[in-house]
């Protein structure tokens, strides 16, 4: 019976083998055929999702490079308004430096030209007493030498004529 199987097999067989030979070339064919199709359709989504993702995490990258961009403008401007906070209250305590030293500059030097001014009347005081000492000790003089030749006159004279002299 088994015999009798194999032989209606290989009969059945001969007469179809050429169609089932062209028919699983066919399948084959179609497989392939069907498998790169599909192959290709699951490149081009799997190209298609990588793509996507790359995209989608350039996206994020970009959004976190303008964020830190911000972050960074941010942080500078207010370093710069720190920075020039501090340079400006360094240069209001400068300015109040200077005019603090003009101001006690300016005492000293006015303390200066009044003593100055004290000293040039003290010198011009002195001078006109000087001038005043100068002027009596020469009219000291003038009166002893006067005297002196008074009583030179007198001493030359007799007694009797001093006293005349005395009562005219």
């Amino acid at each position: 019976m088994i015999r009798n199987r194999n032989t209606y097999l290989q009969r059945t067989l001969d007469g179809r083998q050429e169609i089932m030979i062209e028919t699983v070339v066919l399948v084959v064919i179609a497989a392939v055929a069907g498998g790169l199709v599909l192959g290709f359709l699951a490149r081009g989504l799997v190209a298609s999702q990588s793509i996507k993702a790359a995209q989608d995490k350039s996206g994020r990258i970009v959004a976190e490079a303008r964020t830190q961009q911000k972050e960074l403008i941010l942080q500078a401007k207010d370093e710069q308004v720190r920075l020039q906070r501090e340079t400006e209250e360094e240069a209001r305590a400068k300015r109040a430096d200077l005019s603090n030293l003009e101001r006690r500059l300016l005492q000293r030097d006015e303390q200066l030209d009044q003593r100055t001014d004290m000293l040039e009347e003290r010198n011009r005081k002195l001078l006109g007493k000087e001038q005043e000492l100068e002027t009596k000790r020469d009219e000291l003089t003038s009166a002893r030498q006067e005297q002196v030749a008074a009583l030179e006159l007198v001493g030359q004279m007799s007694v009797e004529e001093a006293r005349a002299s005395l009562l005219d």
